[in-house]
C-alpha cells in the first residue's frame, strides 16, 4: 500500500512541475553577435517561446537593457504601451518594438542610425525571463 502512495505523490509531483514549465517558457536570442555597420539600422532578434503555444506578448513587460550603462533602460513596453520615461537619452527616438507581432512572441528590437557607442551586451528581458544579444558596430 505504502509504495502505491509513495508511486501516487511522485506522479502528482511530475505532473505539477511539468505543468509549471508550460507556464514559464523560454527566450530565444542569437547565437553569435549581431555585426552592423555606423549608421545602419539593426534588429536584436529576440522571441518568447512557450512549450503551452501561448508565446503572446502582447501584454507583457518587455524590457531592454544594458546593464553598463546609467540609466540602463534601453526600451520599455508594459500595459500594453512603450514607457520609454527613464530610457537612456542615448537610445531617445531611435528604439522601437514590432508592436504588430508581440501577439506571435517577437520581442525583438529596431535600433536605428546605429553608433559606435551602441556596441555592448543587450538584456532582452520578459518576465522573469531573459536573454542577452551581444552587438558589435563596425565603421
Amino acid at each position: 500500500m505504502k509504495y502505491y502512495l509513495v508511486r501516487a505523490m511522485f506522479f502528482l509531483l511530475v505532473v505539477t512541475a511539468v505543468s509549471g514549465a508550460d507556464d514559464t517558457g523560454y527566450l530565444v536570442g542569437p547565437t553569435k553577435p549581431v555585426l552592423i555597420a555606423e549608421g545602419d539600422d539593426v534588429i536584436l532578434p529576440c522571441t518568447l517561446k512557450n512549450p503551452n503555444g501561448n508565446n503572446n506578448a502582447f501584454d507583457k513587460t518587455v524590457e531592454w537593457s544594458r546593464l553598463d550603462l546609467n540609466p540602463k533602460e534601453v526600451h520599455f513596453y508594459r500595459n500594453i504601451r512603450d514607457e520609454n520615461a527613464d530610457q537612456n537619452t542615448n537610445y531617445k527616438e531611435r528604439t522601437s518594438l514590432f508592436r504588430d507581432d508581440l501577439e506571435n512572441g517577437n520581442v525583438s528590437l529596431k535600433l536605428t542610425r546605429v553608433k559606435l557607442a551602441d556596441t555592448g551586451n543587450y538584456t532582452c528581458s520578459v518576465l522573469s525571463l531573459e536573454t542577452v544579444i551581444q552587438l558589435i558596430v563596425g565603421k
